[in-house]
């Protein structure tokens, strides 16, 4: 048996059908998650790589509302049901059922949780050293490190709640109070919870406290290895940096803190407080999506924009639910509906991008038929020249950095997403390190 708020039911076939399938699938993820980190940047494809982004952020907005429905709103339909359905999207443990694998008592099937992480490393151990067999000569240790730290970044919010789970507490009206999760177990007057505990805080040491110190120090370095030349350490922690532009590798150190405190909150502060919890993941999502804005810190302004729609979404979702902490009252039915209504299309907008993505990468469309390599110094006006008589005889689009580039960080995704590229040289040309870096990647 299972219990789910309050109420028990009986395990049934197809619970134990969708513990194995995502089972199987994770292990295929991982599978891609190993293969992708062992690429070099030069080598993705830019539209599969802003897919896959996409897809990240999708599974980090369904992870934070699984944060935001930890806070006690009644919620009702349409969106009660949209909500518990994201909830199990999240790959949060406790919508698995995993109860129904029979692994003892709770804190025993608690524990179970808390090793889940170790043995998606314990996997990646496994790729990688059959990887090394294969290819003895493969340099694996920042390819493994990379895939590690991917993983613990993608899944962060998920692994933070799990080893939350005993701090998180509902009262009876006789005074004592239970674990929201197991019921059965009364909160600090009972063996199991105090077994639970321990082992939450050391699950809690070991993933969401580690993984935050572990960034903000690779982000502290990161100047300091920049001016040094450190290929190792960039490499090495690749998994912080590759998503931002350049100017604002540092705000991976924003984006972790943030989703620490988004799940520490509401499963630590009394229910009796839910108010001020909703108060504090208010401001903190406010903070940081007017740092979305301002900063627009991805790479891709693709991964800008459907950043800052989540954001608001989760913002406005919050601001409405406040409404109805607690108590009898209830959000409108009309509220309800415009919560559904928005928070679908925005998820519908965001898959339909990642498609639209998807499907560039397959059919390897270029985006420009040129890109014009060439130094400012000697090579500008030429330039000028060449990319419009080039545009008058082919009729398509030709890239030219004074035209078409944003940021700097984008220019090498250009040459991938170009048909071939032409290089002018003059005297300066292979002294330069942006010309030398679109001849690399082309």
């Amino acid at each position: 048996q299972y219990m789910e708020e309050g109420v028990c039911y009986d395990c049934q076939a197809h619970h134990i059908v969708v513990i194995v399938l995502v089972a199987i699938a994770g292990v295929l993820c991982l599978l891609y998650l190993a293969k992708a980190s062992a690429m070099a940047l030069t080598t993705q494809n830019p539209q599969m790589t802003i897919f896959v982004m996409i897809l990240g952020q999708l599974l980090t907005f369904l992870q934070v509302s699984a944060a935001i429905g930890k806070l006690p709103i009644n919620w009702t339909t349409p969106f009660l049901h949209f909500i518990n359905i994201l909830s199990y999207l999240s790959l949060g443990v406790g919508a698995l059922k995993l109860e129904c694998l029979k692994l003892g008592s709770d804190s025993q099937a608690f524990s179970f949780q808390v090793l889940i992480p170790l043995a998606l490393v314990a996997i990646l151990i496994i790729i990688f050293g059959a990887a090394k067999a294969a290819r003895p000569r493969m340099v694996v240790f920042n390819t493994f490190t990379n895939s590690i730290g991917q993983l613990a970044l993608t899944l962060y919010i998920t692994f933070t709640l799990t080893a939350l789970v005993p701090f998180h507490c509902y009262g009876h009206p006789n005074g004592e109070s239970s674990v929201v999760q197991y019921p059965q177990v009364r909160c600090n007057n009972d063996s199991d919870h105090a077994t639970m505990v321990a082992v939450g805080i050391v699950g809690f040491l070991i993933y969401p406290a580690f993984t935050v110190c572990l960034v903000l120090f690779a982000v502290w370095q990161y100047p300091k290895k920049i001016v040094s030349a450190d290929l190792n350490f960039v490499q090495r922690f690749r998994f912080v940096f590759f998503r931002w532009s350049p100017e604002r590798y540092w705000f991976g150190a924003i984006v972790v803190l943030r989703n620490l405190l988004l799940p520490v909150f509401p499963m630590t502060i009394p229910e009796g407080a839910a108010d001020v919890t909703a108060v504090i993941l208010l401001l903190w999502l406010n903070l940081v999506l007017l740092a979305i804005v301002m900063y627009m810190p991805w790479r891709q302004n693709e991964l800008n924009h459907t950043d800052i729609c989540m954001n608001f979404i989760l913002v406005s979702t919050l601001a409405i639910g406040s409404m109805a902490l607690t108590g009898s009252k209830t959000l409108s039915q009309s509220l309800n509906t415009f919560l559904f209504i928005i928070a679908l299309f925005v998820l519908l907008l965001a898959l339909g991008i990642a498609l639209h993505q998807l499907v560039k990468a397959w059919s390897k469309q270029a985006t420009y038929a040129v890109f014009l390599s060439h130094h400012k110094g000697a090579g500008a006006c030429a330039a000028r020249l060449l990319k419009y008589m080039l545009q008058k005889e082919l009729r398509k689009p030709i890239f030219y950095d004074c035209d078409d580039l944003v940021s700097f960080s984008g220019i090498f995704t250009a040459v991938k997403q170009s048909r071939c590229l032409l290089v002018m040289m003059s005297g300066e040309t292979l002294c330069r390190p942006w010309g030398a870096g679109e001849i690399v990647t082309a």
